[in-house]
């Protein structure tokens, strides 16, 4: 029972964190209404999201022909980069990369917009690898689950 509190009372706070944060920068507004408070978006936080939908869409792209070569991603954080690690996770996660073993992840297509945004934070370059290979053992279970068999 003191654990289920717990894990609450700490999503609690996170979410206060986050939501003072997006305060702080202007992408939301608190607003209080029928005595209720009540949360929107900015015009600010409109563009902000509209960006980093943009600049999503644009890191992985999915050509119509694959080219042979499989990105592989390798990372191994130490438990102080947790946080990093994790961001990193899901960000290939919602990239569509395939998790083959607990820290590497396979893709297809050209992803060097990723592998730039890789290089260029210290902390995930410093414990990533990106590789270009030719072949991967069990590729054909690969292929199947991009649809390139």
């Amino acid at each position: 029972m003191y654990k289920i509190a717990r894990a609450r009372a700490t999503e609690r706070y996170r979410n206060r964190l986050a939501i003072e944060r997006l305060e702080g920068c202007g992408y939301v507004q608190r607003q209080s209404r029928n005595g209720k408070i009540a949360f929107f978006i900015t015009r600010e936080g409109k563009r902000a999201l509209r960006d980093i939908y943009e600049r999503s869409a644009r890191a992985v792209k999915h050509p119509e022909k694959w080219d042979g070569v499989w990105r592989v991603i390798a990372y191994d954080f130490p438990e102080k980069e947790r946080a990093t690690r994790n961001s990193l996770r899901y960000v290939l996660h919602k990239s569509h990369f395939l998790r083959i073993q607990k820290s590497v992840w396979v893709f297809p297509y050209d992803c060097s917009l990723l592998s730039e945004l890789l290089a260029k934070n210290a902390t995930a370059n410093a414990h990533t690898i990106f590789m270009k290979v030719a072949s991967i053992s069990s590729e054909s279970t690969h292929k199947k689950h991009f649809g390139l068999a």
